[in-house]
């Protein structure tokens, strides 16, 4: 039941018409399918929050709270621990160079040239302002204390305390409800 319109085929209105039902019908029926498989689905997914399951995950809380406690008081212990570290290589460094600058001085006054009188004037006075700015720096390092994080680890006590009353609050009513189980 094929027509020609020009050089362009077309189905008959009734062909048209039953491929179209038929291709509706596959896509109508697959949905309606696809649908009732997904409540059915869901139908039987349906979860049971028990008692039991409430104060585990409460006692994982709680427990996660402290742990992360621990963690975030050992950060800070070891924050302070490495300030001091820290100022103590850096003082060693600076220290080292300014030995190898008090050598540098003693090589250059012991060379005797005419020739190199005035350079060596020169190089002297460069070399001592080293040596004084790596003092001052040597100094100021040494006068910086231990960082304090005291503060913070109130903080991280408040704010973890603060965190376990609202999983406390949130749990408040399993005793109420353990009454009514039994």
């Amino acid at each position: 039941m094929e027509r020609s319109l020009g050089n362009k085929p077309f189905l008959c209105p009734s062909v048209y018409t039953l491929n179209y039902i038929d291709m509706n019908m596959k896509f109508t029926f697959t949905g309606i399918f696809l649908a009732l498989l997904m409540v059915a689905g869901l139908s039987s997914c349906k979860s049971k929050v028990s008692l039991d399951s409430m104060r585990k995950q409460q006692s994982k809380a709680l427990s996660q709270l402290e742990d992360t406690r621990e963690e975030l008081l050992k950060l800070s212990t070891m924050k302070e621990e490495f300030s001091v570290d820290y100022r103590d290589a850096r003082v060693k460094v600076l220290e080292t160079r300014q030995k190898q600058v008090n050598k540098d001085v003693s090589s250059v006054k012991k060379v005797e040239s005419t020739s190199a009188e005035g350079g060596k004037d020169d190089m002297i006075k460069n070399l001592e302002r080293q040596g004084k700015d790596l003092d001052r720096e040597i100094s100021d390092l040494k006068k910086i204390n231990k960082e304090n994080w005291a503060t913070a680890r109130d903080s991280i006590n408040r704010n973890i305390n603060s965190l376990q009353s609202v999983v406390n609050r949130m749990t408040d009513n399993l005793k109420d409800m353990e009454e009514i189980k039994k």
